[in-house]
C-alpha cells in the first residue's frame, strides 16, 4: 500500500524543482505537482519549509528552499 502523506507530496515538489530549475516553478504548477489547491499548497509548503512563499519571490524561494533541504 502506498501512502500519500503531506510530507510525500512536498518531497515530490522538491524533486520536481530539482529536475526543473529552468522550467515552470510557479505556485500553480507546484501545487499541481503536490495535488493541492494553490491556497493549501502555499500554506503547507511554508509550514514544511519553515518560511512562507512571498508574492514575486515564489520561484526563486521555492527552488532555494528545496535545494537547501
Amino acid at each position: 500500500m502506498q501512502t500519500n502523506t503531506y510530507q510525500d507530496r512536498l518531497n515530490r515538489v522538491c524533486d520536481y524543482i530539482h529536475g526543473h530549475l529552468d522550467g515552470d516553478l510557479s505556485v500553480e504548477r507546484l501545487s499541481q505537482v503536490a495535488r493541492f489547491s494553490k491556497y493549501h499548497f502555499h500554506r503547507q509548503f511554508g509550514a514544511y519549509m519553515g518560511y512562507p512563499l512571498k508574492p514575486g519571490q515564489n520561484q526563486a524561494f521555492a527552488a532555494q528552499s528545496c535545494i537547501m533541504s
